[in-house]
């Protein structure tokens, strides 16, 4: 029954991509590519862990590796990492010969907004249908929204400053609640990896 349920995941989830996609891909396949081609080559904000590993060891040079080639290469490491973390995941519950479609969209989603180079304030929106849908500790919960809002306050705090000398207070306290998120993001993936059949 696990197989089949499966199977009916992956066949309606690929139906789905291929009916809302291929018509648009087939009017118009220069539109269709360009978010990709966009988002390939976007530089990553400063909502992700990639963004202050440049801001420590980048050089803001234009013409530099950094700038120049730090975002096409980071677009195939964010790739990379997203698709070994996926293939170990469907491993393990492979090997446990069960089936948690509830549990294995959550942790993709995890997986994602964890090795993403753009971290877009609408991601979150993802996560709260899981939080209504998986018997999450209310601590998860509550630590998601606070660590959300933290968030939101510390660019709304530096954006204003981010050429001023005062900048760097901000920055540094939007670094760590960034990492606060990544923290509790895995922390979410891990509660929902030990939850029973889902």
């Amino acid at each position: 029954t696990s197989k089949v349920v499966s199977w009916r995941l992956i066949g309606g989830a690929a139906g789905g991509f291929l009916l809302l996609n291929l018509p648009i891909y087939l009017a118009n396949p220069t539109g269709w590519w360009y978010p990709w081609q966009f988002q390939g080559t976007r530089f990553p904000n400063f909502e992700t862990i990639w963004f202050f590993i440049y801001h420590h060891f980048g050089i803001t040079n234009a013409t530099s590796f950094w700038w120049t080639t730090y975002p096409t290469l980071l677009s195939w490491l964010s790739l990379s990492l997203f698709l070994v973390g996926l293939a170990i995941l469907l491993f393990l519950e492979w090997s446990n010969r069960r089936s948690r479609p509830l549990v294995v969209s959550f942790l993709t989603l995890v997986l994602f907004l964890l090795t993403a180079k753009i971290f877009s304030p609408q991601y979150l929106l993802w996560v709260l249908p899981f939080l209504v849908l998986l018997p999450l500790p209310r601590w998860a919960v509550v630590g998601f929204f606070a660590v959300d809002i933290l968030t939101w306050a510390a660019i709304a705090n530096h954006l204003p400053q981010a050429n001023t000398a005062l900048a760097a207070i901000p920055l540094i306290y939007l670094e760590i609640m960034v990492g606060f998120r990544y923290l509790l993001l895995a922390a979410l993936g891990y509660v929902a990896y030990r939850l029973p059949y889902q």
